[in-house]
């Protein structure tokens, strides 16, 4: 089963002359253990895309199902609870809280799926998994960008989710460390 299939999914914003077309009739099938990249010019519509797959947004037009789950017609909880249980994702600008440490902005991936249980070890382990061990109590203001990047990456990754979306995941950080968040 597809982890994320599109068919024909159109997205429009504002109206009359001021009408954005996002995305025109875009189709798109995700396999389980692909890696699937989006490459365009700005303003293409590739974090629209992003937010549709994300279930952040949703379309105007087309179809959009998640593991087999169609999405049409769900409400914001609904959509909420198949995001926090299914997809995990990377945002370009990091969205960490400040007044949350890195373990606990990890931890909070966790809490909101409702897999809290074990949460610490679990955010160490993902931290540890991207360079980030020994960094845990530091609040993102005591972080350099690339290593809040990390601690977003972890976040996304910490619960397992069947589908990961990044937002040039990799923007802030050096090679080294970006093979290291992409493996």
């Amino acid at each position: 089963m597809a982890l994320c299939t599109l068919e024909h999914v159109s997205r429009h914003y504002g109206n009359g002359a001021a009408l954005v077309h996002a995305l025109k009739s875009v189709s798109l099938t995700v396999e389980p253990g692909e890696f699937t990249v989006l490459c365009g010019p700005s303003g293409s519509g590739k974090t629209t895309l992003l937010n549709q797959i994300g279930l952040l947004d949703v379309p105007d037009e087309g179809s959009l199902t998640i593991e087999g789950v169609s999405v049409k017609g769900l409400s914001s909880g609904a959509l909420s609870k198949l995001r926090g249980e299914k997809i995990g994702f990377i945002f370009q600008s990091f969205n960490l809280i400040p007044v949350l440490t890195a373990r606990e902005n990890v931890e909070l991936a966790l809490q909101l799926s409702g897999r809290a249980s074990n949460g610490t070890r679990a955010a160490d382990e993902v931290l540890e998994q991207v360079g980030l061990k020994g960094l845990e109590h530091r609040r993102p203001n005591e972080l350099s960008g690339g290593q809040q990047q990390r601690v977003a990456s972890a976040r996304a990754l910490v619960k397992k989710p069947a589908l990961v979306i990044a937002d040039e995941p990799t923007a802030n950080l050096d090679s080294e460390n970006g093979e290291a968040v992409l493996s």
